[in-house]
């Protein structure tokens, strides 16, 4: 089993600062997570900040970094699936749509 140092080295969560509706607030994610996410944002040809937006005007729940986790998990999900319909997941982190 891992040391609880190790497992803090493995998983850092670092803090931004963005503005989201004219208003300037902090997400914490995991380094792995912000990656995925600059991932996501170079696939789709937009910047991290306006994929953020685009997570937090359809996202369900109060909490933005929960979201954005749960964005990117369901968009890799999509993606890793082999499926005769050609999906790319929809902002709504439960749902893919067809494209």
């Amino acid at each position: 089993m891992a040391s609880t140092s190790a497992r803090r080295k493995n998983s850092t969560v670092l803090k931004r600062s963005i503005e989201l509706a004219r208003r300037k607030t902090s997400v914490s994610l995991e380094n792995e997570f912000w990656e995925a996410l600059g991932e996501i944002a170079r696939n789709k040809n937009i910047p991290i900040a306006v994929l953020i937006e685009q997570i937090h005007t359809n996202r369900t729940g109060n909490n933005l970094s929960s979201s954005i986790r749960l964005f990117v998990l369901s968009y890799f999900r999509t993606v890793s699936r082999p499926s005769l319909l050609n999906t790319t997941p929809d902002l709504n982190a439960s749902e893919p749509r067809p494209r």
